[in-house]
C-alpha cells in the first residue's frame, strides 16, 4: 500500500482543481495532442526488419538474403578454397566449384584476397590471369628504424 505524503496530497488537489477548470473543448484538443504525439513515438519505430540496426538493445544481424538484395547477384569460380566472410554471413568457396548466384560483396572480397596473395608472391603462377597486383614491386625494402 502506498501512503500519501503531504506533497503528493498537495500536487493531487493543483491538478484536480485544474483539471475542474478546463473546457471541454480544451480538453478534447489537448487528447486529441496526446494522442498524435503517441502515434508518432510508434512511427518512429522500424516496423520491418532492418539488418545492422539495433532492436531493444540487440543488433540485428544480417543474413543471406539481406546480401543478396543489397549487394546483387553474381556467379564466379574459385581457384582457391576458403572462407568468406561478409557481414558475419560466412560462406565456404571450394576450388573449382563453381558458386551461383552468391551477392557480389563475396566475389569482392575473394578477388580482394587473391590480389593480396599475388602482391605477397604467394602465388605468382596466378598473374596475368586477372588478379595483377597493384603493388609495385621495385618499392625496395623498407629503412631500418
Amino acid at each position: 500500500m502506498v501512503t500519501e505524503t503531504p506533497r503528493k496530497r498537495r500536487v493531487k488537489k493543483q491538478v484536480t482543481r485544474q483539471l475542474k477548470s478546463v473546457s471541454p473543448a480544451e480538453a478534447a484538443r489537448i487528447a486529441d495532442e496526446l494522442k498524435a504525439e503517441a502515434e508518432k513515438v510508434v512511427e518512429a519505430q522500424p516496423t520491418e526488419r532492418v539488418p545492422g540496426s539495433t532492436v531493444q538493445g540487440v543488433k540485428v544481424t544480417y543474413n543471406m538474403s539481406d546480401l543478396k538484395e543489397i549487394y546483387g547477384l553474381c556467379s564466379f569460380t574459385p581457384m582457391e578454397t576458403l572462407p568468406l566472410n561478409c557481414q558475419g554471413v560466412r560462406l565456404q568457396a571450394i576450388a573449382g566449384v563453381e558458386l551461383v548466384d552468391v551477392p557480389i560483396c563475396f566475389k569482392t572480397i575473394y578477388e580482394n584476397h587473391m590480389r593480396e596473395q599475388i602482391a605477397a608472391g604467394k602465388m605468382s603462377h596466378l598473374e596475368g590471369m586477372g588478379f595483377e597486383s597493384t603493388v609495385e614491386l621495385g618499392a625496395g625494402a623498407l629503412p631500418p628504424m
